[in-house]
């Protein structure tokens, strides 16, 4: 565990400038979305463990659907209730995140949500162009509770 917590230290985003929405700049190349689970804790409240057999379909469906965009792609994705687009993308701040939720990250990486199925977020920060899981937020009240 000491050597996963090092190398968490160790990546950092990106540090471009950013423009218009709060998000994390698009790293050179732009490929497809690679996916890592290093930073995803285990158990907890915001572990797969948690949710039901369908809730699990659609976590894989949705970080299937992820790996299919582009950082660039992903970031159109965004907008709320009748304007949310595909996945839905949303850059979240640090600070109003519960801290259970970024316990495995450090305050230097930018966190996102795509949305799994209505109630569902996967939440996740861009670094050295992966996305690290770090949480399913089965019922989207992270920012609520």
């Amino acid at each position: 565990m000491p050597a996963a917590r090092d190398r968490k230290r160790r990546i950092q985003a990106a540090s471009q400038p950013q423009t218009g929405q709060d998000v994390p700049p698009i790293p050179a190349g732009d490929g497809k979305i690679r996916l890592s689970f290093e930073a995803f804790p285990d158990g907890g409240n915001y572990c797969l463990s948690k949710c039901q057999n369908t809730e699990i379909r659609r976590v894989m469906a949705c970080l299937k659907k992820l790996t299919g965009h582009t950082w660039a792609s992903i970031y159109k994705t965004g907008g709320h209730g009748e304007n949310a687009q595909g996945i839905s993308f949303e850059p979240h701040n640090f600070d109003e995140l519960p801290a259970a939720l970024t316990a495995s990250t450090t305050r230097d990486v930018k966190i996102f949500s795509v949305r799994a199925s209505l109630p569902c977020r996967v939440y996740a920060y861009q670094a050295e162009g992966i996305a690290f899981v770090i949480a399913v937020d089965r019922n989207h009240k992270n920012l609520r509770a």
